[in-house]
């Protein structure tokens, strides 16, 4: 083991962080000083690929997936194909498929490409608990990371094509979702997360583009649920996000990221997240008052009330942008909303086999 210190501007350094410098040793970052500034030091510690401790391959690469941001996708893919059984609209179930993996593998591209590019720019080796630490443990090198990510787009573009070619009229969607998608994976200067507002970006991808096209994909024409099913979904991406930036604020804001979070502040986004939340609560019980079962608007009405005022009360205790508090509220927030994700899949559960 060996320790070396570079500046940012060196392009050894840079093959130190994309794991290029050798075939044999891999560089963990341990320490970085002026992150995000022409005059930052990176502190590697070089080891050698035999004293890498790498976890059992699933779970791995269960962590560098990022299963819980898979979700995000797999959710609605799940939500538009029970909509379907139930309706009994599943007219191409090959061709839903087909769109099923090709949203997956975008997902994944993005994933990838958002690790590789949180890692080079600074984020995840100034955060503890930022990305998958897959590249800050040495289990992969960024540069393969990268690659992968293109794999990936490539793979979601080419299990696109079937849905195209079923139904010409997806073009535009698959077309826009390529499109938006390419702007986070070749940004290499900012991520799609740290641009102002690119928040509606974020809710077209995961949320009524995403839903609109897996419902076309179906054979059965699209209508105001798979809309409006969407606008949940991709509001809950949304909310995520600010969820996730709002907990490196501090980190974020002195290393000079800039996203909606930092340009709000701590007091005001605060306030940001508990409309966020609400926003949230308010789509998934529109959704549920024009579309559900009136037994299970009045269930989810009932657990929305506490649900909104525990969340404003942990917001209300949370003083400081250090401590446990903040990471309480993240997993709070993250607990509530995949908790009535849950509870809607067992919702669709029972529309198909109970009633």
């Amino acid at each position: 083991m060996k320790l070396v210190t570079f500046s940012r501007k060196d392009p050894i350094c840079e093959q130190h962080l994309l794991g290029t410098f050798s075939k044999s040793e891999r560089a963990l970052p341990i320490q970085s000083l002026n992150v995000n500034t022409q005059s930052e030091q990176i502190t590697f510690r070089v080891l050698p690929l035999t004293e890498i401790k790498m976890p059992w391959f699933p779970i791995r690469w269960g962590l560098m997936l990022k299963a819980h941001h898979l979700a995000l996708v797999t959710f609605p893919v799940f939500a538009i194909l029970m909509k379907n059984l139930v309706d009994e609209s599943l007219r191409t179930p090959a061709v839903f498929a087909s769109s099923a993996l090709a949203a997956l593998c975008l997902m994944t591209a993005v994933n990838f490409r958002n690790d590789s590019v949180d890692h080079l720019k600074g984020l995840d080796r100034v955060h503890p608990s930022s990305g998958s630490r897959a590249l800050q443990k040495g289990w992969v090198t960024a540069q393969y990371l990268t690659s992968l990510s293109f794999v990936f787009l490539a793979l979601g573009v080419l299990f696109g094509i079937p849905a195209i070619l079923a139904h010409p009229e997806v073009l535009f969607l698959i077309a826009g979702l390529a499109g938006l998608g390419l702007i986070g994976m070749t940004s290499f200067k900012v991520g799609l997360k740290y641009r102002r507002w690119s928040e509606l970006t974020v809710f077209l991808l995961l949320g009524p583009m995403l839903t609109i096209g897996l419902q076309m994909s179906t054979g059965a024409p699209f209508d105001l649920e798979c809309v409006l099913l969407g606008c949940v979904t991709g509001w809950f991406a949304v909310f995520v996000l600010h969820l996730q930036n709002f907990q490196l604020l501090m980190v974020n804001d002195q290393a000079g990221f800039q996203n909606t979070m930092t340009w709000l502040g701590f007091e005001h986004g605060k306030k940001f997240l508990a409309l966020g939340w609400a926003g949230f609560l308010g789509l998934f019980l529109l959704y549920h008052f024009l579309f559900a079962d009136v037994r299970a608007f009045l269930f989810y009405g009932l657990i929305s009330v506490p649900a909104m005022v525990l969340a404003l009360i942990q917001l209300k205790r949370l003083k400081t942008i250090l401590g446990s508090q903040m990471m309480n509220v993240g997993l709070l927030f993250r607990g509530l909303g995949f908790f009535y994700l849950g509870l809607w899949s067992l919702e669709w559960v029972w529309y198909l086999w109970v009633l």
